[in-house]
């Protein structure tokens, strides 16, 4: 069983600053997979292979939606897949089934601020919300639901604001966890690990400083783990 697939649903990602972003941090730190819906469909008025994408859909542990939001929903594009492979899954009996325990999960793109998601703001109900659809489909096929991954505003970040989403985002895709400091720490730690990381061209001093500072990271992560264990904590 493979670990995560992307099903990208903007219908023009490739000319998208933001998506681009996305894949190539996907790329370059998780092991994922990504399913381009618009290299795949350029026609919405025909039929697609809903049972090569089902059979897809079902060699994964993870599967993530990703897309904008446009009027506070997903593309048409996105939508129109969802219909013929969701659909139409009777035709295919332990299709369900296979769905069964896998976790599901969104990202979200938005141009508006996160503070306008709320009772009494601009939009005026909060992107859960907006996203309930998703978990209600999630309970349908007794997947896990995860808590979607808002980015909002890509285009306004500093450089700092987007590796800090790089990373974070590499860490939902390979953990489908968020806002958990003990398993961020863990995922820098595997990352650190990675052979291309060791084979940094670094002079005598930067490999010092860089050895120091992941040995720092290690100690707190071994001093959190302790913490967690003392107080039967298991998330």
């Amino acid at each position: 069983m493979k670990s995560t697939l992307i099903i990208v649903g903007h219908p023009a990602g490739v000319n998208s600053t933001t998506q681009q972003f996305l894949y190539q941090t996907s790329q370059a730190y998780t092991s994922a997979d990504v399913l381009i819906l618009a290299d795949e469909i350029s026609d919405m008025t025909h039929p697609i292979d809903g049972d090569r994408y089902r059979d897809q859909l079902a060699q994964y542990d993870r599967l993530i939606f990703q897309f904008p939001m446009y009027w506070y929903q997903a593309p048409s594009l996105l939508k129109f897949w969802m219909d013929e492979v969701f659909q139409d899954w009777q035709s295919n009996p332990g299709w369900a089934q296979k769905m069964q325990g896998k976790e599901f999960g969104v990202v979200i793109t938005a141009d508006v601020a996160a503070t306008r998601f709320h009772p009494g703001e601009d939009v005026g109900v909060t992107m859960d919300q907006l996203l309930s659809p998703y978990q209600a489909l999630a309970t349908y096929y007794r997947m896990e639901y995860l808590a979607p991954f808002a980015i909002h505003r890509f285009s306004m970040m500093d450089e700092p604001t987007q590796m800090r989403l790089m990373l974070t985002y590499a860490c939902y895709l390979s953990t489908g966890k968020q806002g958990s400091l003990r398993v961020f720490q863990q995922f820098i730690l595997e990352q650190l690990a990675h052979p291309t990381i060791s084979s940094l061209p670094l002079d005598s001093t930067q490999a010092l400083t860089f050895q120091m500072w992941q040995e720092d990271i290690s100690h707190q992560a071994e001093e959190l783990e302790e913490l967690f264990t003392m107080n039967g904590w298991w998330y």
